[in-house]
């Protein structure tokens, strides 16, 4: 993790040790690190010290881990004194909603998003919003993060967004939107058609 935002006991409280245990030495974790317990009973005590520090918001996303064995906690080192923080929100094996957190000299932002609302092709509206749905993807060598949101199980329609993280601030660079129907034509999204990006 960044070494300015390393996880300490006093930060995290008497489990804050028990996250310690789970941790590598503080810069010299890899790129992505899952926060996983050693005993499913520390699961909710390490997501509760996650949301002490973040304060994430609990209408849309737990304080209770989606599984006993997993507090949902996922980091990502980027550079010297920057790490990003990935939440996990609601449980799936595709359409996971979660959070993002971006860590500078120790302070948290929580990062928002510009996406599409897809109301069939010719009523699509563009929002803002920090949570993020699909399947995530983080290049911490790039700065990239790609979003891919299946319309359905098989993944032949849906969106494929990717944006840039730069200081604490995101910016929409691809978007793709391909359309459902009745005969299903698998084609891998990065071949969608492109969505054009109105201004924001």
């Amino acid at each position: 993790m960044d070494t300015n935002f390393c996880v300490r006991p006093f930060d995290l409280g008497i489990f804050g040790f028990v996250v310690m245990a789970l941790l590598t030495a503080c810069g010299n974790s890899p790129a992505q690190q899952k926060i996983q317990p050693k005993h499913a009973e520390d699961a909710a005590q390490i997501r509760l010290s996650w949301y002490r520090k973040l304060v994430w918001p609990t209408e849309d996303c737990p304080i209770d881990p989606l599984y006993e064995d997993n507090p949902g906690i996922e980091t990502y080192f980027l550079k010297e004194n920057q790490t990003l923080v990935r939440v996990i929100c609601t449980p799936g094996a595709y359409q996971r909603s979660s959070f993002l957190y971006w860590i500078h000299h120790g302070q948290a932002e929580l990062l928002h998003f510009r996406q599409l609302r897809d109301d069939g092709i010719h009523r699509s509206k563009f929002y803002t919003d920090p949570l993020l749905t699909g399947i995530i993807e983080i290049d911490t060598r790039h700065y990239v993060i790609k979003v891919w949101r299946k319309y359905r199980g098989i993944g032949d329609c849906g969106q494929l967004l990717r944006y840039r993280l730069s200081d604490g601030e995101t910016s929409l660079l691809e978007l793709r939107v391909k359309e459902c129907s009745d005969t299903p034509q698998p084609l891998p999204p990065e071949q969608w058609p492109k969505f054009p990006l109105s201004p924001p």
